[in-house]
């Protein structure tokens, strides 16, 4: 699902976001601003900054207390990432969504004008 595909389904779905990039992204490109959209948005790291996973990324997810009737949608910078991330909260009898292009691809939330705070 492509971010612009994800703000519409999110409009008539139970969907959280939750963007696994490193904190060094989040504070070099930006994050996505899902409050403007009405769209709850988290951020939890899979990977440090040195590209190592976060052996406690899932316990990281579930502390969050999200409720199991919500999609879960994951965002990183192009998809790669995310892929792991839905794979691994699945698992966890979770439904989620990997949003394909992430953050900075062609059809990215950056470069597809949705909003962003730095």
């Amino acid at each position: 699902m492509t971010p612009n595909e994800l703000i519409e389904y999110s409009n008539n779905s139970k969907c959280i976001l939750i963007d696994v990039r490193t904190e060094r992204e989040w504070e070099t490109v930006g994050k996505p601003d899902g409050d403007q959209i009405g769209l709850k948005t988290y951020f939890v790291s899979i990977k440090n900054n040195e590209g190592s996973l976060n052996g406690n990324f899932v316990n990281d997810i579930l502390s969050l207390n999200i409720e199991k009737e919500f999609e879960i949608a994951f965002i990183c910078k192009s998809g790669v990432r995310s892929a792991l991330a839905s794979d691994m909260l699945s698992h966890e009898n979770y439904k989620c969504i990997n949003v394909v292009d992430g953050f900075e691809g062609n059809e990215g939330w950056l470069n597809v004008g949705l909003p962003v705070k730095k």
